[in-house]
């Protein structure tokens, strides 16, 4: 085991974390998703929420407002147990980041072998206060078709087209035309075998090569995030590439970043993103933080799911050649 791995491992221990936040931060606290009968509702962009505003991210790190990049954790004066509730509840506004498109977490997807203008993902263009941003960067982009992991009937998306205030008019231009394909997964199963299943019949559909594709879950994070990490990693995208798109979204979403606070940064690698890998390459006894184990699980977990070899490989070439 390397010596940065061994170093955060101690962290949860060390900390004594309670059992239901080591859950939350292991991805247990799933983002929000709908279900049959239950649409989720679209909130106003003025309105009012509880979560915590930015200003008041944890400001007892020890090493907040480091510019030195740490893969090691310092425990002084460090409590983590504020980590879940700040990267979960943290109430972020236009305001607190550089652009439009780190807003609505939209990003071209280029690790690895990846062409430019073959894959982006986003935070839902359909939920409130970052869906029109997000239609906004679409648009840019010229996004040709839709991976939609968030929603899972025609019901529930025309719904939110018919919320107040809903103003997306380039995802239902798309919607409207057949290309918004609905693959819904659940936050709280999202490495299952049914999960398998579904990201298969996603990425067979993204292998037909119609883009630019975009994917969405419903902030962009954790279900997109899996999904992504596993295509970057069938275009052989190093460890430290897939790791920094995915950690990304938790600077866009929550401004935590290696630089902001690493120790938190580092916590939240141990507990979202390591974790997540574990689920790929536990099928075949590797290292979660080995970049050709992790793809041969990916293979393997697609595989599972009903994709073909030659799926894998007209999606590789798609977003490659």
């Amino acid at each position: 085991m390397g010596g940065k791995r061994f170093a955060r491992l101690c962290l949860g221990a060390a900390l004594g974390l309670s059992l239901s936040a080591t859950a939350c931060l292991a991805g247990g606290c799933a983002e929000e998703k709908p279900v049959e009968g239950d649409a989720p509702t679209y909130v106003a962009a003025n309105t009012t929420t509880e979560k915590l505003p930015v200003s008041d991210k944890p400001a007892n790190n020890a090493n907040a407002g480091s510019n030195t990049a740490k893969k090691t954790v310092n425990l002084d004066n460090y409590d983590a147990s504020v980590d879940t509730e700040y990267v979960n509840n943290v109430s972020m506004t236009r305001a607190d980041v550089a652009s439009d498109a780190e807003y609505c977490n939209f990003r071209q997807v280029t690790a690895g072998k990846i062409k430019s203008g073959r894959l982006y993902r986003s935070a839902s263009p359909l939920l409130s206060p970052r869906g029109s941003y997000g239609d906004s960067a679409m648009r840019s982009a010229g996004i040709k078709n839709v991976i939609n992991l968030a929603n899972e009937t025609d019901a529930e998306v025309r719904e939110l087209f018919a919320q107040e205030g809903f103003n997306s008019p380039y995802y239902k231009s798309l919607y409207d035309s057949g290309h918004v394909g609905l693959y819904f997964v659940s936050g709280d199963a999202m490495f299952g075998e049914d999960a398998a299943k579904t990201y298969a019949k996603a990425l067979t559909w993204m292998a037909s090569g119609n883009g630019p594709y975009l994917v969405h879950c419903a902030i962009g994070r954790d279900r997109t995030g899996f999904i992504i990490t596993m295509v970057e990693s069938l275009c052989d995208a190093s460890w430290e590439e897939m790791k920094d798109d995915f950690m990304k979204s938790f600077w866009n979403l929550s401004l935590v970043s290696e630089e902001s606070y690493p120790d938190m940064y580092w916590k939240v690698v141990d507990t979202w993103f390591i974790d997540r890998m574990k689920a790929l390459t536990g099928r075949i006894g590797g290292d979660p933080e080995n970049a050709a184990d992790i793809k041969a699980g990916t293979i393997d977990y697609l595989k599972a799911g009903g994709m073909t070899q030659s799926d894998i490989d007209r999606l590789v070439a798609y977003l490659t050649s």
